[in-house]
């Protein structure tokens, strides 16, 4: 096949073209999950349990938050949490001191190892609080947390 190098720079910028338009005119819809707005947006810890419909809570033993007990800096927290609970749907972590207390929420699916490793942002010293919900019980644990500097 004896294709012309103009023919095919034409062909070639024409097509360029089309594609670039058409994805002016043609907007997909963005690929985002739900999410609890009116709970990340809360001011307190018990307004954002009732925005994520949470009811009773029991303090478990078996949900291990792994993070330095003193933190230099404030704008890296490291933060892990592992559940040695059955059927566990969702874990959330919250900041007790922070103006938006829930930091993360995270669905898990079935079948898997209910592990989250991940940093967050605190602004002072708190507790991290990490809830962990069921099919039947919500559970909580809680570790306090010192930030000796502060960067939010």
């Amino acid at each position: 096949m004896n294709i012309k190098r103009r023919i095919f720079l034409k062909y070639s910028v024409l097509t360029g073209a089309l594609f670039t338009l058409g994805g002016v005119f043609l907007k997909a819809k963005p690929a985002l999950a739900a999410w609890p707005e009116e709970a990340f947006n809360a001011n307190s810890i018990d307004t954002a349990l009732s925005a994520l419909n949470i009811g009773s809570v029991v303090e478990s033993k078996d949900i291990t938050i792994n993070t330095p007990k003193t933190v230099e800096n404030g704008a890296f927290v490291p933060l892990s949490i592992q559940a040695n609970i059955e059927n566990v749907s969702r874990i959330s972590i919250f900041v007790e001191q922070s103006e938006q207390p829930l930091v993360g929420s995270y669905d898990i699916a079935n079948n898997i190892d209910p592990y989250i490793s991940t940093r967050i942002k605190m602004s002072k010293t708190s507790n991290v609080i990490a809830l962990v919900q069921t099919d039947e019980k919500n559970y909580i644990a809680r570790k306090s947390v010192t930030i000796l500097h502060s960067d939010c």
